[in-house]
């Protein structure tokens, strides 16, 4: 990969970062520490989440189409 293609997507998931840390002093002008690391754990958090919401509403469906069928 392209060394400046590479910085963007690491700048791109430290932006992501929801885990970043307050900084009291601020660190190259910002008031929050954001890492690579912290980018990929928000992206695995949201994707498990979106998951585990999919997972609740497909089983919330199936049991609702068993309790509608007749017992013929």
């Amino acid at each position: 990969m392209e060394k400046g293609k590479a910085h963007e997507l690491g700048s791109l998931i430290r932006d992501i970062d929801l885990f970043g840390q307050p900084v009291t002093l601020k660190y190259k002008g910002r008031s929050h520490s954001k890492t690579i690391i912290g980018g990929l754990t928000t992206i695995l958090y949201v994707a498990g989440l979106a998951v585990y919401f999919a997972m609740l509403v497909s089983q919330s469906t199936l049991k609702s189409n068993n309790s509608t069928r007749s017992l013929d």
